[in-house]
């Protein structure tokens, strides 16, 4: 593994020299193109070509609000670790093991290494695994340890209207069932309560539910309403369903991680007739039985991480990331603040992410991580993009989108397949429709798209799969 000192020295150093191509047909394209963008938006661009020369820029060293396509940096460090099968372990544990009256003389001890992917059903796997090993009473107490440090659930800069959905659900060094849990509204006759149930259902003894909601024979006047108190597992139900409508769903995410695992886990043994008795003083100083689940690889949790943009995963490999010696770069004028793309404190440089993307090129593992970027009008967070011909399957590029922030970062493909153009674009502070900003952002990419389909020159051969010629060994 190269460590980041080396990473952050090498996208220092591999900027490559810019030829002028203002006055090209493809340059003056694409300033065209740009344009179309909003007049009141900060725009930042920079295109180089298979070469590295620089083939457009536009604000190119300025700070933009990078939204998802920071996830990139997470991506090269996950993978520059050199592990790319490695699996985060969750472990339960006794400290004694069962006698012969199904009585454990000791503690249960869950070890988690904050794996993203682990589930509710997983966890009950593992008790069910205890007791096949005879497990029926525990005399001591259950402890939750984390392999990492504990750190603040969320990073500086998270707006607080995120911190109860699904997109700013907390880090943590232990997760459990991607820290959302569903709230399940459903009507009964006219003039009852609407019944509330949890999915999963172990979780309904985490929550304090104050429900005011009510079944209704008509359209109700006030819609269903189902709100999470910040910091807090209180939740206020209100508002009213028609008799007969559908069930509602809505996911809430859970305020403190390592709380919310204990009190599924209790409900996992009471459900299994497994008692804890939670006695002090008992000794947890031995390993006599444990059980294991292992998650998705490095490899697999990055390729879900690009292609959904999953901020969780993003948010628990940075914290492995850093877990193991190996922090997020520090890139040298610009703040990265999180590993998800959701901090308003976020500042980086669109020639920051293309030195990024141009260095990963002379990786080894690039393929890891070029053939898990979204693919235009195929799969993906641009499954709904560049669906036309011939732009379908010629762009792989990250994405990135909150409130008057609009990204793409990533590379264009020749007929071929092989990488033609690496590019940025960030924009931020307007106003108009995001819808109406990346078509702006697609038609400037399509332009790469038929640029690339021309015929190449013969020098800079460089490949889907090949290293960059001055990338960094």
């Amino acid at each position: 593994a190269v460590s980041w000192s080396l990473v952050c020295a090498a996208l220092v150093v591999c900027a490559r020299p810019a030829v002028p191509a203002t006055h090209t047909q493809l340059a003056v394209r694409l300033a065209r193109a740009a344009r179309a963008l909003p007049r009141e938006a900060h725009v930042g661009i920079l295109v180089l070509d298979r070469t590295g020369r620089i083939v457009f820029t536009r604000q190119a060293d300025k700070l933009f609000l990078p939204a998802s396509t920071a996830k990139l940096f997470v991506a090269v460090a996950v993978l520059d670790l050199g592990a790319p099968e490695f699996r985060l372990e969750t472990r339960l544990t006794l400290t004694a093991v069962p006698d012969a009256q199904a009585v454990v003389d000791g503690d249960l001890l869950l070890f988690s290494s904050g794996d993203p992917t682990l589930q509710t059903a997983d966890v009950a796997g593992m008790v069910e695994e205890l007791r096949a090993v005879g497990a029926r009473v525990i005399r001591g107490r259950l402890q939750i340890i984390p392999q990492w440090e504990p750190t603040f659930p969320h990073p500086a800069g998270w707006s607080w209207e995120d911190l109860t959905t699904v997109y700013g659900a907390p880090r943590g060094a232990v997760s459990l069932d991607h820290q959302i849990v569903t709230v399940i509204c459903t009507p009964l006759r006219p003039g009852e309560p609407v019944a509330v149930t949890f999915d999963p259902p172990e979780a309904a003894g985490y929550f304090r539910v104050d429900n005011t909601a009510r079944t209704v024979a008509q359209v109700p006047t006030r819609p269903l309403r189902v709100r999470r108190a910040l910091g807090t597992p209180h939740l206020r139900i209100g508002g009213a369903l028609r008799v007969g409508a559908e069930p509602v769903r809505t996911p809430i995410a859970v305020p403190d991680p390592v709380a919310y695992t204990e009190a599924v886990l209790r409900r996992l043994l009471a459900d299994r007739a497994v008692r804890l008795e939670g006695r002090p003083g008992t000794d947890s100083s031995e390993v006599a039985v444990t059980v294991r689940h292992r998650g998705p690889s490095l490899r697999d949790l990055v390729g879900t991480m690009l292609k959904e943009s999953d901020n969780h995963i993003a948010e628990q490999l940075a914290l492995f990331v850093a877990g193991v010696g190996y922090p997020l770069p520090a890139t040298r004028g610009a703040a990265l603040v999180d590993a998800s793309g959701l901090s308003r404190y976020n500042l980086i440089s669109p020639r920051r992410l293309v030195r990024l993307l141009e260095f990963a090129r002379g990786r080894a593992w690039f393929p890891d991580m070029y053939h898990v970027l979204p693919v235009g009008g195929v799969d993906g967070t641009l499954a709904h993009r560049f669906r036309a011909h011939p732009t379908v399957g010629r762009v792989r590029a990250k994405t990135g989108t909150m409130a008057g922030v609009s990204a793409l970062v990533g590379y264009v493909t020749d007929d071929r397949g092989e990488i033609g153009y690496t590019f940025a674009i960030l924009v931020n502070h307007y106003t108009a429709d995001t819808q109406t900003v990346r078509e702006a952002i697609d038609r400037f990419v399509s332009l790469l798209v038929d640029a690339a389909a021309l015929p190449a020159s013969p020098t800079g051969a460089g490949g889907t799969l090949a290293p960059s010629a001055a990338s960094p060994r």
